[in-house]
C-alpha cells in the first residue's frame, strides 16, 4: 500500500517552535548578561550543554534537515527511521522530565509572557510535536532492539560530557549531576536510575513502532 503524504506541517512547526524557542532562551541569556565571570565562548558551551537546550537544537536540525536537505550527509542521516525515532524519544523525554523530574516552575520562577515563551516551546509543544511526528510521519515497523540499545548512546555520551568538564566548568546544569555534591554514590545511584529511564523509553518506542507498523504511515527521506 502506498504512503500516505507527508505531514510536513508538523516539520515546520517543529522547526519554528523548538529552533524558535532555542533562540528565545539564547537572546534572553545574551540581553542578561550574566556570565559570572566567564568568557563568552565559555558561556555559550554551557548554555547548549544544558540538555533541553540540545535536544531541542537537535529536533530543529533534524526537521530543518527533512524539509530542506538534498541528499547530503546530514539529510541522510536524519532520514534514518531510527534516528527520527531517536529525536522522538529524546525530545520526549525532556518535557517530561520537566514537568515530573525537575518539577513544574514554581511560583515566582517565570515573572512575565516573555520567560513563559520558550519555557513552554521547549518543555511542552516541541515534546508533543516529536511525538506526534514520530506517530503519523516515520516509517513503522523497521525498528529493532539494537536501535533502540544505540539511543541510549546519546545520554550516556551526555553524562560523560559532564563528568569530564563540569570539574573545569565548575558548573552542573542539573542537580542530579552535581558530582561533588553527590558523591560517589550518590552519582552512581542517579547514573543507573537514569539509564533505567532511557531504556524504558527507547523499548518503549520500539513496542510502539511495532503496533503503529501494522499500518502504512507517511515518509519523509529514504526511510532507512
Amino acid at each position: 500500500m502506498a504512503d500516505r503524504p507527508s505531514p510536513r506541517w508538523l516539520l515546520w512547526a517543529l522547526l519554528v517552535v523548538a529552533g524558535g524557542s532555542v533562540a528565545w532562551y539564547w537572546v534572553m541569556g545574551e540581553m542578561n548578561g550574566s556570565r559570572q565571570g566567564r568568557n563568552w565562548f565559555e558561556q555559550q558551551v554551557i548554555f547548549f550543554a544544558y540538555f533541553t537546550i540540545l535536544t531541542t537544537t537537535l529536533a530543529a536540525a533534524m526537521a530543518g534537515s527533512l524539509l530542506f536537505g538534498r541528499d547530503g550527509p546530514v539529510h541522510r542521516f536524519f532520514s534514518k527511521t531510527s534516528v527520527q525515532g531517536a529525536v522522538a524519544s529524546y525530545i520526549l523525554f525532556v518535557g517530561i522530565g520537566r514537568w515530573t523530574l525537575l518539577g513544574a516552575p514554581g511560583e515566582g520562577d517565570i515573572t512575565s509572557w516573555v520567560g513563559w515563551v520558550p519555557e513552554l516551546g521547549t518543555h511542552a509543544v516541541a515534546p508533543l510535536l516529536g511525538l506526534m511526528w514520530f506517530l503519523v510521519g516515520v516509517p513503522h515497523g523497521r525498528l529493532t532492539s539494537r536501535d533502540s540499545l544505540w539511543w541510549l548512546a546519546y545520554p550516556f555520551a551526555y553524562y560523560a560530557f559532564w563528568l569530564a568538564f563540569g570539574w573545569l566548568l565548575v558548573q552542573y546544569p542539573y542537580p542530579f549531576m552535581d558530582f561533588p555534591a553527590l558523591g560517589v554514590v550518590g552519582s552512581i545511584t542517579w547514573a543507573l536510575a537514569l539509564s533505567v529511564v532511557a531504556l524504558v523509553f527507547a523499548f518503549g518506542f520500539l513496542g510502539l513502532d511495532r503496533i503503529l507498523g501494522r499500518r502504512p504511515t507517511a515518509t519523509v527521506g529514504d526511510g532507512s
